[in-house]
Parts: structure tokens; sequence; C-alpha cells
């Protein structure tokens, strides 16, 4: 893997995609994971036209997950994007269906004072995303407005379709990993079947500014899998 290229990708585009990063394997486990949660909630509908089912903060809730944060490579663009070791800030996941909205409608999660945006020199906070059951028509494609990283932000695009709208094709298990001030959607699929989707936050260890997103990350379960893995406890702590 070229891990420049992912980064020159990241700063021109706004987000770059790491393909069938995760095994089938490694995808079925995570399924289970996120099901078994489902199930230990009640087994809660995915309503029509809905959001579906999200978990805000998902570490807590759902440690058996942690150990796949330890993704070397990933990290390592993450590391060259942000030209600082990654801090994890934030993890949350989304699980939906096939009655669920057309299309979740346009954000980013940048949150902090867009006027700032052409100013910046470097990626500030970046979101790397696993798309369990990919983007694609069929799962659900995720759907970017691409950006240079200090481009201006703009209005926030009018719901629906957009003239510059891209669909983001990944295989299931890939890692997308985009700038937080990326505008984005997600379609709903034309499959039977559920998309989940588990994402993270990381800005730089020297970048010690709030995020209205922050959660816990570090639960007694986590503290034991970062102890089996030198990165997870360096995204945690600190090296």
């Amino acid at each position: 893997m070229n891990i420049s290229s992912h980064v020159t990708e990241l700063y021109e585009n706004g987000f770059t995609v790491l393909p069938a990063y995760f095994d089938a394997e490694d995808c079925q486990r995570m399924r289970d994971i996120l099901a078994d949660y489902w199930k230990s909630q009640g087994s809660p509908p995915l309503e029509e036209n809905a959001y579906g089912l999200g978990i805000h903060p998902m570490l807590p809730s759902v440690p058996a997950m942690a150990p796949f944060l330890d993704a070397p490579a990933a990290i390592e663009v993450l590391g060259e994007a942000l030209r600082d070791e990654p801090r994890l800030m934030h993890v949350g996941a989304r699980i939906s269906g096939p009655q669920s909205a057309q299309r979740i409608g346009w954000h980013d999660h940048y949150s902090w004072d867009a006027q700032n945006l052409p100013k910046r020199d470097r990626l500030e906070r970046i979101l790397l995303a696993i798309y369990v059951d990919g983007s694609t028509p069929e799962s659900g494609s995720l759907v970017a407005l691409p950006r240079r990283f200090n481009d201006p932000s703009g209005k926030p695009p009018a719901a629906g379709a957009h003239p510059d709208e891209v669909k983001v094709n990944a295989p299931p298990g890939s890692i997308v990993i985009f700038d937080t001030a990326l505008w984005h959607d997600a379609e709903r699929g034309t499959g039977s079947g559920l998309r989940r989707l588990w994402g993270t936050h990381f800005q730089g260890w020297s970048d010690d500014r709030a995020h209205p997103e922050d959660n816990e990350v570090d639960p007694p379960q986590i503290a034991e899998a970062k102890n089996q893995s030198p990165r997870l406890k360096a995204m945690i702590e600190g090296s």
C-alpha cells in the first residue's frame, strides 16, 4: 500500500479508500458483534424512512470491536495526514436496513469555525470509517462532495442529489478515511440486507481542542485490548 498516495488523495479530494482492508472472516465477526448488541437492546425495529440504529458512544457499549482499531496501514495514513501521532477521540456506529431513509442528508463533522478552513496548512481532525458491508449500490453508498483540504466550506448542500456528488465505491471490509469538513451523505441500499458502518474520529495529540462529538473510549475491556496492542494504547493514552 502506498501510504503517501492515500494522504495526497485525502488532501486533494477530502477522502481516500483502503479497499477490502478487512477480510471476510473479520467482517463476519464484526457483523456478529453488532448483531449481538442489537439483540441486547431488544432488537429494536429499523423503522421505515428513519436513520436506523445509532450507537454513540460505541466502544463502551460494544468493546469487542476495539481490536479492529489496530489497523496499521490506516493508522500510518492518519499520522502522515495529521502530521502528528493520531489520538482516538470518538467512536460511533450505524445499523440501517432496506426500509431506512432514502438518504440521511448532507452533513459534515467539522464543528469548529469553518471560516478558518482556507487558512489551514494541514488536516486537523479525520474520520476513519469501516464499511463492514461495503459502500455499494446494493449495501448503500457513501456519497461525497470532493474538496481540497483548505477549500472554503460553503453552505450546506440542499437535500437530495447534488450535481458534483460522487458515489464512493468500496467493497465489504473497506476503510474510508475522510476530512471531517467533507460534506457527505449516504443512500439506502437496493438490497434486502443490513448496512453496518462504524467510524472513529482522530486528531493529533498536539491539538487539544474539544469537539462536541467527543466521547469516552476507555472502559476496562478496551484497557485490556490496548495492553495487547501498542498502537491502540498509543491512540488512547499517547506514546
